[in-house]
């Protein structure tokens, strides 16, 4: 009977299965934890993935607020006053909580721009609240800022851009300083072609003339006595001195041979080859430069004349000789040509001279107007006309009229960061009027015109700021007459700034005057951004 009971097993399959159940049950629940915590591990991976894309996102639109928006220093240094409005980007002393605030899929973040003012020593360039770098030797208040702060060079400045970012309660603090400087563009009076002044009252005063081919019809200083007074160009350049000086007074890149003279003049590169024969073209005007009368250009070319404004104040392709006979001999004054030497690593020679800043620069020139078309679009101030197979006009006005699209009215509050551009599609190119009226505001801003001519109306109030007009072929490479642009001062416009043209320009009225310190530097509002540092902070406001 015991025999019979040690063989009786038939107990133990339930305490097998249960123990199984048992060991299962533990290592399942074991499984399902380890299965939560890596989910959990995924989704805060995910929200800190979408976190950063967002401060990411935060920092860009900050770099376009700069770029294409508002690039004024007072804007964001965190005063409001009567004569400076803080940006919305910006925390002032009094409200120092508020940022910028965006959403994005129903996610959040803040965003808060600090201008730095500039750092006089060491000590500054490493506080977190000053630029990054020291002021060189010497700089001033170019930009003729309210404030009295002294200038880096190019109109350069630094800001610090604070984002904070947060998904579904992961939080990014991303921090960096971006660097603003002015584009490199002409201030003076540039035509791809030729400059002729078409009036015998059109003045050009404290700017100076450059063309690539031909200045035609300007009227040299005349001296009376010991009195002398000016032809067409009066006064000093306001931007490039002696022409071996940038705006902001260093030593300019492109041109280091330096005139015997600060005031504004005339340069041209004339026809090619130079011919070195008193007969032909060292006293005719092919070579680049043509004064008003036949006797003042003989005598101007000769270098006989009383005042001499050639050689002196203006060059072309052969200044660098004169004719006292009928045998030509070396002038001692530099030939104008185009800049060859800076690209090949070469020293520019003393016999020539060039201009002060660089020219046939497709690419510099293509962001200058990408950046002005995002910011004309911004203030609903950019026009586009398909203009097909025919030519069609487009006045700019300060109402609404029959060739006046809403967004080619010019604001009567308009201030030089105020962009008007107007661009013509199609085969043909179009026309622009400006004609806003004369009730004794002065309009200010930048107009750009693209594949058409700009012209200016008699009835038209004074204008301020910068005036460009671009053919529409690539890398102005426009050869008909068809494709040619022209900008014509018909209507004898007062102009206080410059005029840039892919083509020819003709000049009629009174033009230049005293420039404001942002016209000096360069198109107001319109600077390149570039980060100087980057950080991700892993605390609160980034300390």
């Amino acid at each position: 009977m015991v025999r019979r009971l040690l063989k009786d097993e038939s107990g133990m399959t339930m305490a097998l299965a249960v123990m199984m159940v048992v060991i299962i049950g533990v290592m399942g629940a074991g499984l399902l934890t380890f299965t939560m915590r890596d989910l959990d591990t995924v989704v805060q991976t995910n929200q800190g993935q979408t976190a950063q894309a967002m401060a990411d996102a935060g920092m860009q639109a900050a770099k376009l607020q700069l770029h294409t928006m508002d690039s004024n220093p007072l804007h964001y240094d965190g005063v409001s006053n009567a004569t400076n409005t803080e940006s919305s980007w910006s925390r002032t002393a009094s409200d120092p909580t508020t940022w910028k605030h965006m959403t994005f899929g129903g996610n959040d973040m803040w965003v808060d721009i600090k201008y730095l003012p500039p750092s006089s020593n060491a000590t500054q360039a490493s506080d977190k609240n000053f630029a990054p770098v020291i002021l060189p030797s010497g700089a001033t208040d170019s930009n003729r800022d309210p404030d009295t702060d002294p200038d880096y060079p190019s109109d350069r400045h630094y800001f610090r851009v604070t984002v904070e970012a947060n998904a579904d309660g992961a939080v990014r603090w991303y921090q960096a300083i971006y660097q603003t400087e002015n584009y490199n563009f002409p201030v003076s009076y540039f035509a791809t072609r030729d400059i002729n002044v078409t009036g015998a009252s059109a003045t050009v005063n404290g700017v100076s003339l450059f063309a690539q081919r031909y200045i035609t019809n300007l009227t040299p200083d005349s001296k009376t006595g010991s009195k002398v007074k000016c032809g067409t160009i009066c006064g000093v350049d306001q931007a490039y001195s002696n022409w071996a000086t940038n705006p902001d007074g260093t030593a300019n890149g492109y041109n280091k041979t330096a005139r015997p003279t600060t005031s504004a003049g005339a340069a041209a590169l004339g026809g090619t080859p130079p011919t070195a024969a008193c007969s032909s073209a060292a006293i005719s005007r092919d070579s680049g430069i043509g004064y008003a009368s036949a006797s003042d250009n003989t005598n101007q070319k000769k270098m006989s004349a009383d005042p001499q404004d050639y050689g002196q104040r203006d060059y072309d392709r052969d200044s660098d000789f004169k004719c006292p006979s009928s045998t030509a001999v070396s002038s001692g004054r530099p030939e104008f040509t185009l800049n060859t030497w800076t690209a090949s690593g070469a020293t520019q020679p003393s016999t020539k001279i060039t201009f002060p800043f660089a020219v046939n620069d497709s690419s510099t020139d293509a962001a200058i107007l990408s950046s002005l078309k995002d910011k004309a679009q911004a203030q609903n101030h950019y026009v586009q006309v398909d203009n097909g197979s025919s030519s069609k006009e487009i006045d700019i006005a300060d109402s609404t009229g029959f060739n006046t699209p809403s967004g080619a009215v010019y604001p009567p509050n308009s201030t030089l960061d105020t962009v008007m551009y107007i661009e013509f599609t199609g085969s043909v190119k179009g026309s622009v009027l400006y004609k806003t009226g004369g009730n004794g505001d002065q309009w200010k801003g930048t107009i750009v015109v693209i594949n058409g001519d700009l012209d200016t109306s008699a009835s038209s109030a004074s204008y301020q700021g910068v005036m460009i007009v671009r053919d529409g072929v690539s890398n102005g490479t426009a050869t008909t007459e068809s494709q040619i642009t022209t900008f014509n001062n018909s209507g004898s416009l007062n102009i206080d700034g410059y005029v840039n043209v892919e083509g020819d320009l003709f000049l009629q009225g009174s033009v230049g005057g005293v420039f404001p310190g942002e016209l000096l530097n360069g198109i107001p509002g319109v600077v390149t951004v570039n980060r100087w540092s980057w950080r991700e902070c892993y605390a609160a406001n980034c300390p």
